[in-house]
């Protein structure tokens, strides 16, 4: 996703946001390396999940910021709610979605 809008102006709800990274890279030369990488990429998945579910215990809809990956639809969803009831970046000193 290197060509959104989320890496040019900083924005994507407050998580991890930046350049794409490559990942064609090597598994490993044993089965131990292997291993460590799969754990780590099992950590990221995790981690990802922690914050859904923290977001969401939240129960604040202005809590999440939308992104602008052009993947992902939930900038659109926000327009078909009351602009007072949900996060934008006027109300946060930037630029209306």
């Amino acid at each position: 996703h290197a060509d959104d809008a989320s890496l040019e102006n900083g924005n994507g709800g407050g998580g991890s946001i930046g350049p794409a990274r490559y990942l064609d890279f090597s598994l490993g030369s044993n089965p131990s390396e292997f291993q460590s990488i799969l754990d780590e990429m099992q950590n990221e998945i995790e981690s990802v999940g922690r914050e859904i579910v923290e977001m969401v215990d939240l129960q604040d809809p202005k809590a999440f910021q939308h992104c602008d990956w052009k993947y992902c639809s939930c900038h659109e969803f926000r327009r078909r709610f009351r602009g007072d009831t949900v996060w934008s970046r006027e109300r946060e000193g930037g630029v209306e979605w």
